[in-house]
């Protein structure tokens, strides 16, 4: 699609002499909207998140971001980029500083982007950990006083902070019981609405990808073998590889 947001076309990624990611194209539009990565892990879903976020830079192909090629990306480019493009981790113990109390974390890229003025960051900061469902008394707490839900919230909240148009969602469920899993998913649905995000979400589990995802890519060591709209894919894949995914997709709880 021309008017994609993000735009990923013929991406190969090469470590040493291996092709990890090979001819990987597809579109992310404008928010509201969810891109699912679907694979095993050694799939590939990493490595291209990673060149997404300009972290690696591809052997082949383009990845594009409103219109700019990522690895292109310098100066105030790049700091513009990173502000509308953030990552949510797997696990909050390993994303949130452990010295840093929580509410340093998430107001981090408040100081970094000068979003506001450091006397109305508290205020801000209380707001956002509102919105993701936390107590703002917990921005006192250092990430280890916080259960691994409210771990995750927190994670959230920092990557909403800078205001993204794009998040990529790496396994952010995966840390978590079921029951908290459930709740994440209801989050982070209710913020795509409310401010109408994009993100890619990698997963292994097309649960959650069904749950949370309008288009799906599933990805075996490093190539797509089927995409297509999430409901036709889950419902009647026609790649072995994603009837044997399908075959395992465990039950959520109802939130």
């Amino acid at each position: 699609m021309t008017d994609a947001l993000l735009h990923v076309a013929g991406l190969t990624v090469r470590y040493g002499d291996r092709d990890v990611v090979r001819d990987v194209s597809f579109d992310v539009p404008a928010g509201p909207f969810g891109l699912g990565l679907i694979g095993e892990s050694g799939a590939g879903k990493t490595t291209i998140a990673r060149a997404v976020l300009g972290l690696v830079t591809p052997a082949a192909g383009t990845v594009t971001f409103d219109g700019a090629s990522v690895p292109a990306l310098r100066g105030d480019a790049l700091k513009a980029f990173r502000r509308q493009v953030q990552i949510v981790a797997q696990d909050g113990s390993e994303a949130l500083n452990p010295r840093m109390r929580v509410g340093a974390s998430v107001g981090e890229g408040l100081a970094a982007h000068r979003i506001v003025d450091k006397r109305d960051r508290p205020d801000r900061v209380a707001t956002l950990l509102e919105e993701v469902g936390l107590d703002p008394d917990l921005a006192d707490r250092f990430p280890h006083q916080l259960s691994g839900g409210q771990r995750q919230r927190a994670v959230i909240a920092r990557a909403l902070a800078v205001e993204p148009k794009l998040l990529v969602l790496d396994e952010p469920t995966s840390a978590l019981d079921v029951t908290v899993q459930a709740r994440i998913l209801e989050l982070v649905e209710r913020l795509r609405d409310e401010r109408r995000l994009a993100y890619v979400l990698i997963s292994h589990n097309l649960a959650v990808v069904d749950r949370l995802c309008e288009h799906s890519i599933v990805l075996a060591d490093g190539q797509v073998v089927e995409s297509g709209d999430t409901p036709t894919l889950l419902d009647t894949p026609q790649h072995p590889y994603t009837q044997r995914l399908r075959a395992a997709v465990p039950e959520l709880p109802a939130a």
